[in-house]
């Protein structure tokens, strides 16, 4: 009996310890194990196809995409198995299911017999009414309506109906007067209307600058490029390999377009091939890019933010502006 109680507990100790290995290791793998991205594109002239994706563990998970022929289309995969394919066809499977099962109840239905149609039976014609000495009454119909009273002509009108219309006629005219006030107050409020929003707007400009010149600003400015600045030599393409072809139809183009290249020669990659065309125009070639991003590098440039003395309480001084 103890020796099962022993074995129990080692099973589920043995089971804790992995799954405490995989919470610490998952961890570490997004932060230690790099994402790959890669991109290829070929065309010529307007006719352009790119593929592209991004792969992490050795290709564990991964998601690619494509634009070919004016037709956007991805897929994720997860140990090389397309998870999405799998997904739509499940789907349609269980439509095909339920489709089949909703047939069933129509078969049964139409294989019962059919109930003999009821032939309506037609109503017996009503003898017309009779009164006590056995004459016939005259139906609704041929009743014919009763003539109707002349309407009495109204007496004419009065004095008061007279006052009432000067009334009304007075108020009319007080009203329009009103009106014609109001308006003028209006249209001599205008400049001064005008003076303010002029004395509003540029109360804020001189706020803006007062506020683009400060000391917080300057140093949020000066962090945000420092950052962009690792972001970019961190992730940029480790791999840049193709060839271009391009031409105008005015050979004079092609040249300047090929001096302006010229200038940051120095900088292009090496594996990239660029060739002019003084004959004709066109564009063609193939480009093939490829970089990493490891996970480890953004949480420690988060932390140093999070960490800085002057970059937060920054943040916060001018959340506090606005607010006002």
């Amino acid at each position: 009996m103890l020796h099962m109680i022993l074995l129990i507990l080692k099973i589920i100790g043995i089971l804790l310890l992995v799954i405490l290995g995989i919470l610490v290791f998952l961890p570490l793998c997004l932060l230690f194990v790099p994402f790959r991205y890669d991109a290829k594109t070929e065309g010529k002239n307007t006719d352009w196809d790119l593929r592209g994706g991004v792969s992490w563990l050795f290709y564990l998970v991964s998601v690619k995409a494509c634009y070919i022929e004016k037709q956007f289309s991805y897929e994720v995969y997860l140990f090389g198995i397309p998870v999405l394919k799998l997904l739509s066809k499940f789907k349609k499977r269980t439509k095909s299911n339920r489709g089949e099962k909703a047939d069933e109840p129509e078969k049964i239905t139409a294989t019962k017999e059919e109930k003999p149609e009821e032939i309506p039976v037609s109503k017996e014609h009503k003898p017309e009414k009779e009164d006590s000495d056995g004459k016939e009454l005259p139906q609704e119909e041929d009743r014919k309506p009763l003539p109707e009273a002349p309407e009495i002509p109204a007496a004419p009108g009065t004095d008061q109906k007279g006052a009432e219309k000067d009334a009304g006629a007075s108020e009319e005219e007080s009203s329009i007067l009103e009106r014609i006030l109001s308006v003028l107050q209006s249209v001599i409020q205008i400049p001064s209307k005008i003076c303010c929003a002029i004395r509003k707007g540029y109360a804020k400009i001189q706020s803006w600058k007062e506020l683009l010149h400060s000391e917080e600003v300057t140093h949020l400015k000066k962090t945000a490029v420092l950052y962009l600045k690792k972001i970019w030599n961190h992730s940029k393409p480790r791999m840049v390999e193709g060839s271009i072809l391009f031409g105008f139809d005015d050979p004079a183009l092609t040249g300047e377009l090929l001096g302006g290249i010229s200038v940051f020669y120095a900088l292009l990659p090496r594996r990239l091939v660029i060739t002019p065309d003084f004959q004709e125009q066109r564009i063609e070639g193939q480009l093939h890019v490829a970089g990493r991003i490891y996970g480890i590098c953004f949480l420690t440039w988060v932390l140093q933010i999070l960490f800085d003395k002057k970059t937060i309480p920054a943040v916060k001084h001018l959340m506090n502006k606005e607010d006002k």
